[in-house]
């Protein structure tokens, strides 16, 4: 259980420093594999080094790859550190109550593979899919943006461009709700909005449309 909480508290799937690949050959019993460590480490290496990156490289890859690598767990912590925090946009709905104790967020499940097949998901969007759907208490934090915003007070003769993709169009969706709280029916506003599938992709489809179907989005492309 300890071992499963230090390996849930460390960046073990971020992309590993050439000191900490130095530091975990010293941990190999197989020569080869301590020779392809302190290779990938070495300035002779550094093309190999950053074409992984394209191969989603992690420390838990390496920890599977690599049979004869046995880290002891105190090694693991200081070398890879400890998981950092993941943000993301925040879509507040905002109504006559001024209600903010309530939010909503949107994230994205991917899962990625390599040449190798090892497939890998993202750190929090994984564990935040993994949850189930009840009351539950999550740690939280929060962090403010002070240049994205909508302008104040809204302009009378220029237009509100608002370009996104994927989840990208969170923040927005806040944006326009304000408006639409506001009736401002004289802004013209224009989304444009980038995504793969209109099946699969096209998150927030029914709020957009209602926004443009009541005047709040002028244009959505």
């Amino acid at each position: 259980v300890k071992t499963r909480e230090l390996l849930s508290r460390i960046d073990i799937k971020g992309f590993p420093k050439k000191s900490t690949l130095r530091t975990l050959a010293e941990y190999c019993e197989d020569e080869k594999e301590t020779n392809v460590l302190l290779f990938l480490s070495s300035k002779n290496g550094s093309d190999a080094y950053n074409r992984l990156r394209t191969e989603f490289l992690s420390v838990q890859m390496i920890l599977a790859a690599f049979d004869s690598l046995k880290p002891p767990l105190d090694v693991m912590a200081s070398v890879v550190g400890p998981t950092q925090a993941r943000y993301y946009s925040c879509c507040r709905k905002q109504n006559q109550e001024e209600d903010s104790s309530s939010f909503q967020f949107v994230f994205n499940v991917i899962e990625l593979s390599n040449e190798s097949e090892f497939k890998v998901k993202g750190v929090c969007s994984s564990w935040l899919e993994s949850l189930k759907p009840q009351n539950e208490l999550l740690p939280i934090q929060k962090r403010s943006i002070s240049h994205f915003r909508l302008p104040d007070p809204l302009p009378d003769d220029s237009p509100i461009i608002m370009i996104a993709t994927g989840t990208g169009v969170a923040p927005f969706i806040g944006f326009l709700e304000t408006l639409k709280f506001k009736k401002n029916s004289q802004l013209f506003t224009w989304l444009i909005f980038g995504f793969r599938s209109r099946q699969d992709d096209f998150i927030f489809q029914s709020e957009l449309e209602s926004f443009k179907s009541d005047g709040t989005l002028s244009r959505l492309s």
